[in-house]
């Protein structure tokens, strides 16, 4: 057994859920001390929590793991915030079930098998907040402009001209057509909020030395090197560019059968839409950026196998680029 201090060291599993959590505390060797039902408060969290010495904690990501991460490591207390998707294949393939619950959380950390996710400190967590409702929002102003274009062509009106600038929404108001109204009131609040959002991101952007660095690559703006830099966080956390580039889901699957190992298509791990937005970026790099060694791998890649499979390579190559940049800190030449 293993002694802090003369205490035992615990290993929590904390399964979460809206209204309660279930927390099972188990030693060193695998035996199950106590499990306890109690609410999803902060009152009881820090109350439970508070009566404990020496722990280490594990929780699942769940929607509402933030405050109760920062309640148990205020208190002192090693948390870990776990991938639920890769616990359950490791539970499957090591201890032979599917379900991922307070015990085999707990079993899993005490066994040194936890697929961790990086936390980051609170104004990283804070900055990638952000990004996500940019984001989110930069989504719903693409489906709104489809809806009003959709709706324009459902009633025959066909126009030449930019309907979203300042002309063209003078231009569809004068239509007085409720349902563009509507649809135009909506996408202008929305602009708002970004616009709000915007601001706050280039502060950020203001003393992120990463994020400097990140926008002297041709194709990456101001707002994706903030994203990318809140995803990344500290970039020695990843042993090599190969890891930083699995991390964003960039890299081919492999299976193996025998002596043979066969690749396939990327795993498509982490965020959908950082990933979108690494492709993004490197579709504007190869097509503003004709000279660029990047470019030329593009190029090299899509007489081979398309244009389709040369941009993904291109995107996972300039997450190599940008591991190298920001590991020493020097701008893309």
């Amino acid at each position: 057994m293993r002694y802090v201090g003369g205490i035992k060291m615990k290993y929590i599993g904390m399964d979460i859920h809206k209204e309660f959590c279930v927390v099972a505390e188990m030693d060193k060797e695998g035996n199950v001390l106590r499990q306890d039902k109690i609410d999803t408060s902060k009152e009881a969290i820090q109350e439970y929590f508070s009566s404990i010495d020496e722990a280490k904690v594990a929780i699942e990501s769940t929607g509402i793991w933030e405050w109760i991460y920062e309640i148990i490591d205020a208190i002192g207390l090693e948390v870990k915030l776990v991938n639920p998707i890769k616990a359950r294949a490791i539970a499957e393939a090591k201890i032979k079930t599917d379900k991922v619950d307070s015990t085999i959380l707990a079993h899993l950390l005490r066994s040194n098998l936890i697929p961790e996710v990086y936390v980051g400190n609170r104004e990283m967590r804070e900055l990638k907040r952000l990004v996500n409702e940019r984001l989110f929002l930069k989504k719903q102003i693409v489906q709104i402009k489809n809806r009003i274009h959709s709706e324009l062509l459902r009633r025959g009106i066909r126009t030449e001209m930019n309907i979203f600038t300042k002309n063209g929404r003078k231009y569809l108001r004068e239509l007085k057509i409720n349902s563009i109204d509507r649809e135009l009131n909506i996408l202008e609040s929305i602009e708002r909020e970004m616009k709000s959002i915007n601001e706050e991101l280039m502060q950020y952007y203001e003393k992120n030395e990463d994020a400097k660095i990140l926008t002297t690559i041709p194709g990456i703006g101001h707002y994706t090197a903030v994203a990318l830099s809140a995803v990344i966080g500290d970039i020695n956390r990843f042993s090599s560019s190969e890891k930083l580039s699995s991390y964003f889901g960039l890299t081919p699957s492999t299976k193996q059968s025998g002596n043979k190992t066969y690749h396939g298509n990327i795993t498509k791990e982490g965020s959908a839409e950082i990933r979108w937005l690494l492709i993004q970026c490197a579709w504007t790099h190869v097509n503003y950026c004709k000279n660029s060694v990047l470019t030329k791998f593009y190029e090299r890649i899509a007489r081979k196998k398309g244009k389709k499979k040369a941009i993904v390579a291109t995107a996972r190559k300039m997450t190599r680029v940008i591991y190298w940049m920001l590991k020493n800190k020097e701008p893309f030449h």
